[in-house]
């Protein structure tokens, strides 16, 4: 009963938001020609619903991937808190989500966004020892304090990698 339930929200899913908001991006990707670029998150249990329920879910990030123009973020492969809890859970989740995306769209991320956008300058230096080269996070006005998210910051003591800023208001105007 389960996996029916399951295969029936994922065909939900794949049919009424993300293929035909993948159709569109890949549309427009090709018509920006780089000017236009996008990210995604998707965890890793995520993934293995669209693999076993909508494999074209699949082959439809890939096209976007292969474009240049789009990027998978790292994050745990759960999209558990394991960073408040296991230090070496966490990295176990990163390494299994990391490996998963480099097979599935051949690509390795760069850019880190935990579980809820959680985030402190531990985190940072953290995921810049694993590889990364910048973290995304909250952009929201009570951290900002009247600072603009639509730019890129810098972990204190953590050399050039990067803190990027969900834009709050404008993900919210464009969610699933």
């Amino acid at each position: 009963e389960d996996k029916v339930a399951m295969a029936s929200i994922m065909n939900d899913l794949a049919e009424n938001c993300y293929l035909p908001a993948n159709k569109i991006l890949f549309e427009q990707l090709k018509k920006e020609k780089g000017k236009f670029r996008v990210a995604f998150s998707i965890s890793g249990t995520t993934l293995e619903l669209f693999e076993e329920f909508r494999p074209d879910l699949i082959k439809s990030f890939r096209q976007l991937v292969q474009t240049g123009c789009v990027e998978i973020l790292g994050e745990t492969f759960y999209n558990s808190l394991s960073w408040l809890h296991s230090k070496t859970e966490f990295d176990r989740q990163v390494k299994k989500h990391d490996a998963l995306i480099k097979e599935m769209f051949d690509y390795e991320p760069v850019v880190f966004r935990n579980t809820e956008l959680i985030y402190d300058n531990e985190l940072a230096k953290h995921v810049a020892v694993m590889g990364y080269k910048g973290l995304m996070t909250d952009g929201n006005q009570n951290i900002l304090k009247g600072r603009s998210p639509n730019q890129a910051y810098a972990a204190p003591d953590n050399g050039d990698f990067g803190i990027l800023l969900r834009n709050a208001e404008l993900s919210e105007d464009i969610s699933c």
